[in-house]
């Protein structure tokens, strides 16, 4: 109503009227909708040239009467679903993140693994190790809890995620060795499902990685 308002006023006294707001983060989406062609309609009855933008990913799709002048693809850029009630198959993740071990090792019964110990080995056991740890992005939510992807079979995190290292319980696995490649997410192992591990936002672990990280782009 204010907007409206505003605009009205101004209208009447000038013609040169630049309106400039923020984006939406597309909270209540339907009311925001709702409001929003209220103030266009009123603009437009108003003899206002605008251009207006609204969406965010899950507007963009899941409301494409929304779409407006301008989007703001945000989560879709990298091919998440997670907030999409509806899309396209063609839509698929776009960002892997890999890494090697550089130990891999037997420990015995009863051995602790990692900062505080808050992991013992219930058996003889096989471990790995990953140089990756918070320090590079990956959140220490994942200690104790968390999944890696190892030739198609997840494994779990043991122990507690340090700056540099992640260790990984690889007990169930009868070959392995340091040219396997380990996924941290992507390639069937999603962000999504390591953020529901981690009990945090795919955009955080997507926007977290830091420049420790090696980044490749491939078109």
């Amino acid at each position: 109503d204010e907007i409206i308002q505003v605009a009205d006023e101004i209208s009447k006294k000038t013609n040169n009227l630049v309106l400039m707001s923020h984006f939406s983060h597309y909270q209540g989406s339907s009311n925001q909708l709702v409001n929003f062609k209220k103030v266009e309609k009123k603009l437009t009855s108003l003899k206002i040239k605008f251009k207006s933008s609204l969406c965010n990913s899950g507007g963009m799709i899941n409301l494409p009467d929304s779409q407006k002048n301008i989007v703001r693809p945000g989560l879709c850029i990298f091919g998440i679903k997670s907030n999409l009630k509806k899309y396209n198959d063609d839509l698929k993740p776009v960002m892997t993140l890999k890494s090697k071990f550089i130990s891999i090792k037997d420990i015995s019964k009863g051995e602790k693994v990692g900062y505080e110990g808050i992991w013992t080995a219930p058996k003889k056991s096989k471990i790995g190790i990953l140089p990756i740890g918070f320090g590079d992005g990956y959140p220490t939510n994942l200690s104790n809890q968390g999944k890696v992807k190892i030739k198609n079979k997840l494994a779990p995190i043991i122990g507690k995620i340090s700056m540099d290292m992640t260790a990984v319980d690889l007990s169930s696995f009868r070959d392995i060795n340091y040219k396997d490649e380990v996924i941290i997410w992507g390639e069937g192992h999603e962000v999504d499902k390591v953020a529901k591990y981690a009990d945090n936002t795919e955009y955080s672990l997507l926007t977290g990685l830091s420049n420790r990280v090696k980044k490749i782009y491939k078109l």
